[in-house]
């Protein structure tokens, strides 16, 4: 699938002695990214180097400088970037645009609000895409290694078919509902996110298959353009699924795997993988 973003801006040709773009390395990437900007006309000290990315409307962002020399500057992706020209100036002479595209990773979290010693707790995952500009491919894989997991708490008295939630913290309503358990492979249990009456998420909840094992994966749903961009959603269970361990003080490792496949790169995928400690209460 392929998602195509129309943007035009002029490229205006630098004044003479101005530094020139020729390139960026690699032209696209997410947040935090090294990119190498490839020119002439750079000064080698990186403090007399000023590059700049697109921001919100016409705001332009700075972008933190790792080395520099006169015909390469490395620099990274800054926070609130978006995808737009960049530019960079040397002594207050301003090169040419560069356009850059930023990839967004849809941000997607699945935890617990409370982290009680010995206490049974519900589970909420968390859907935030406020830019329609992020991939319409993504899924998140949730870890603990440590306590017990019962992903089949979360269907005990349900069929396949019912609305077990409505998201009350939404910015879009969605609906929950339980699509039964899948019949090979993992076994998962498995949920539809509706809203609009387009189906917005797929949730999967599998049973710890020991001291380490996915709680959930979250996967967009990637047909005909749909998915949550531009929305938020926040799912609250109604059942008790992760007991967290007894002793107060325990620590325990909590990953996510967040992958995208931008919609410039199809066929290509990008993995985030974050690590929490949490301690028991």
């Amino acid at each position: 699938m392929t998602r195509t973003v129309s943007r035009t801006f002029r490229t205006v040709a630098p004044a003479a002695g101005a530094p020139t773009i020729s390139f960026l390395y690699p032209p696209e990437g997410q947040i935090g990214k090294e990119v190498r900007i490839r020119g002439t006309g750079f000064n080698a000290d990186p403090s007399k180097n000023q590059v700049t990315f697109a921001g919100s409307g016409t705001q332009r962002l700075p972008a933190a400088i790792k080395n520099a020399s006169a015909s390469e500057v490395a620099i990274f992706v800054p926070y609130g970037a978006v995808t737009g020209p960049v530019q960079i100036a040397v002594d207050g002479a301003k090169s040419n645009d560069y356009l850059f595209h930023v990839l967004f990773r849809p941000d997607i979290a699945a935890g617990f609000p409370e982290f009680t010693a010995g206490a049974s707790v519900k589970p909420i995952i968390w859907l935030d895409q406020p830019s329609t500009d992020v991939a319409p491919l993504a899924s998140a894989k949730l870890t603990l290694d440590a306590g017990r997991i019962n992903a089949s708490g979360l269907v005990a008295d349900a069929q396949a078919g019912e609305a077990l939630v409505v998201s009350d913290y939404s910015q879009t309503a969605g609906v929950l509902t339980y699509r039964g358990l899948e019949p090979s492979g993992e076994k998962r249990h498995r949920f539809e996110v509706v809203g609009g009456g387009e189906t917005l998420a797929w949730v999967y909840a599998v049973n710890s298959p020991g001291p380490k094992g996915v709680v959930f994966e979250v996967v967009l749903d990637s047909l005909a353009d749909k998915g949550v961009r531009g929305q938020s959603l926040q799912i609250s269970f109604t059942k008790d699924v992760y007991t967290v361990p007894a002793p107060k003080g325990t620590e325990v490792n909590r990953t996510m795997d967040l992958w995208s496949g931008p919609w410039n790169l199809f066929g290509w995928k990008m993995l985030v993988t974050v690590v929490d400690k949490i301690t028991a209460q």
